[in-house]
Formats: structure tokens, sequence, C-alpha cells
């Protein structure tokens, strides 16, 4: 077991990190409702990253933040 310090930083999202969010988003519904609802409407879920892009550029903002590992979401790893 590796006791180096790990590097974690929250940012806010910008509109670069829209394609990654959606793709978890996407995941974590699929995952959360599967078995509850039926799988069709499920599986016809996609990412909508281009909307997601433009409400993260609204100056409203979305609240989204980005979690950096070493400095890299943990997908990127």
């Amino acid at each position: 077991m590796s006791t180096r310090p790990i590097g974690v930083r929250v940012r806010p999202a910008v509109p670069d990190d829209a394609e990654e969010t959606e793709r978890i988003r996407v995941a974590g519904r699929r995952s959360a409702h599967r078995g509850i609802l039926p799988d069709p409407p499920l599986d016809a879920l996609a990412p909508r990253t281009a909307r997601h892009a433009e409400r993260i550029r609204d100056p409203r903002g979305t609240g989204d933040a980005m979690a950096l590992l070493d400095g890299r979401s943990a997908e990127r790893r």
C-alpha cells in the first residue's frame, strides 16, 4: 500500500469538462435506475455535451465542479 500523499484539487467546471461530466451523468443514471426502469429508455440516454457546455458558459453557472487527482480527472489517470 502506497503512503504517497494524494493531491486532490476541486475547481469549477469549464466548458471543456462537459463531455466527461455528461458521460458520468449518463453512466450514473443507467446504473442507478437499471432494474427499476425499463432498459430501452435507459439505453437510449445520450450525453448532451453541447447543451451542458452552454450551461457551464452561462454566467449564472451550473454549480458543477471537477475533482482532479494529481492534476487529472480520475477517469483520465
